[in-house]
């Protein structure tokens, strides 16, 4: 498990300087402690999902990136 924290300074992902919490959370996510909060995948939408992200140019993703 990989813990990042969103930084709105930077608008980056950035890794936890505390092991404490980063091992709390990733211990919470093995126990599926966050799951509550999720809905169901769409996977009559898989197809369209996969179509539409295949079809993003290396230019627009380097458009889009910070």
């Amino acid at each position: 498990v990989v813990v990042f924290r969103w930084d709105p300074e930077t608008e980056l992902l950035v890794g936890l300087t505390d092991e404490d919490e980063e091992e709390r959370y990733a211990a919470g996510v093995r126990a599926y402690d966050f799951d509550s909060g999720l809905a169901p995948y769409n996977l009559s939408a898989y197809a369209w999902w996969q179509e539409m992200a295949g079809s993003i140019t290396e230019s627009t993703l380097h458009r889009t990136l910070p």
